[in-house]
This record gives structure tokens, sequence and C-alpha cells, in this order.
């Protein structure tokens, strides 16, 4: 699971429906850790997306909150090692 990539703070405030980027975030975080406390599922990881595009890396959105072209394939370098790392484990 991949919480949120960073997004400018402008758009970090709360939609329609009272959610904000940093509140997904938060949610994304704290409902894997309840999954995993409950399971114990050693097949479920969770990834900060500040970890594949972060505060550093914002001139890489083409709208403040998605990434463009470039984004994508700085998000994709910085996954795949990751990923990489995750399938190469003995299950």
């Amino acid at each position: 699971m991949i919480s949120p990539i960073a997004a400018r703070p402008a758009r970090d405030v709360p939609n329609v429906l009272g959610l904000s980027v940093s509140g997904i975030r938060e949610a994304v975080h704290e409902g894997v850790q309840k999954v995993l406390a409950a399971t114990g599922d050693r097949n479920l990881h969770l990834l900060d997306g500040r970890e594949l595009l972060g505060p550093d890396d914002l001139d890489l959105l083409v709208d403040d909150l998605h990434p463009g072209d470039a984004g994508c394939a700085h998000i994709a370098a910085r996954i795949a090692p990751i990923l990489n790392d995750l399938v190469s484990r003995p299950h």
C-alpha cells in the first residue's frame, strides 16, 4: 500500500468530503497498521508516498498535486528497488 505523495501546501486543504492529502495519508497509515495488527499479514507493506515523491520534488507536479511524466519516471526509479527488495525476500 502506498500513501499519497507530497503535494504543495496550498493543495493540502479539505475537499468537499472533508478530506485533505495529509488526512488521507494518515488514514492510509492508520488503516494499514490496524490490518497488520489484526492479521499479522507479512505480505502487506506500507510505503509513505513522500518517499517516492517528497517535498523536495514538488517541481515534478503538473498541478501542485499530480505528477507529470518526469514525476512518474521519478516515482518509478524510486519504487523499483523497493519492490525488487520485497519480491526477493523469502516467504
